[in-house]
């Protein structure tokens, strides 16, 4: 067993989880400490600011670790229905939350939360996996199509991550499929810092075992959205 493959599937999922809030906090956060735009130090032409270590560095790790965890969701689950219900439950559940910590607004049609990507992702691999090839391609562009057409949070490029990562086996591979969907500019190119806990990962499923804990990481998305809208609004 090489020695460096250190990370749980549980590991990943928390790792994840704390990106994500810290992407979320700084974005909102900026927006009332202005303390937040102060330049640290400079790279090149790009001032290094609180905002953007956490946004642009911690934060787009976030999307790349669920795209990958769903990916070995989708390998490994023994009911693939009930794990894409309960998918579609939690990204009908986050519609207002998220729509509420992003704009302010309850309800906007064409801007969906993650959650929606990352099922629009398990739709495209089932085509793939249980479709000929035809039939699977139009499956994996209609997803595509729909990620694009609402607005998916990661839009069509997260979809298109999940795909590549499915298509690719090795952990190390999928990292670089990372930095090849999302690196688009300065701020997604460090998306691609996901690919270290990736090559880390054990292929085991660590201590998120109860049910409770796997729906309570569910409910977390949601509830924190609410939480932070409720203290920066």
């Amino acid at each position: 067993m090489k020695t460096y493959k250190l990370l749980s599937g549980s590991v990943l999922k928390l790792t994840a989880v704390c990106c994500m809030l810290v992407d979320h906090v700084t974005r909102l956060g900026a927006q009332v400490w202005p303390w937040m735009g102060d330049a640290l130090f400079t790279v090149g032409h790009t001032a290094v600011t609180p905002a953007f270590i956490g946004t642009a560095v911690i934060g787009r790790m976030a999307f790349p670790l669920f795209a990958f965890l769903c990916v070995e969701g989708f390998r490994h689950t023994s009911d693939l229905k009930k794990y894409m219900l309960t998918m579609l439950v939690f990204a009908v559940l986050s519609i207002v939350p998220f729509n509420l910590m992003k704009g302010n607004v309850w309800y906007y049609w064409r801007n969906l939360n993650v959650l929606f990507t990352l099922l629009l992702g398990l739709c495209g691999m089932y085509c793939i996996r249980n479709l000929k090839p035809v039939p699977a391609a139009a499956g994996v562009i209609g997803a595509l199509a729909v990620a694009f057409l609402f607005r998916c949070d990661y839009s069509a490029y997260g979809v298109a991550m999940i795909i590549v990562m499915y298509l690719l086996e090795k952990p190390a591979y999928q990292g670089l499929a990372v930095l090849a969907v999302l690196g688009r500019s300065k701020y997604t190119i460090c998306g691609a810092l996901a690919a270290i806990p990736m090559v880390m990962y054990n292929g085991r499923r660590g201590f998120i075992r109860p049910r409770a804990w796997k729906y309570a990481f569910y409910a977390f998305y949601p509830l924190h959205m609410l939480l932070l809208w409720w203290l920066f609004r």
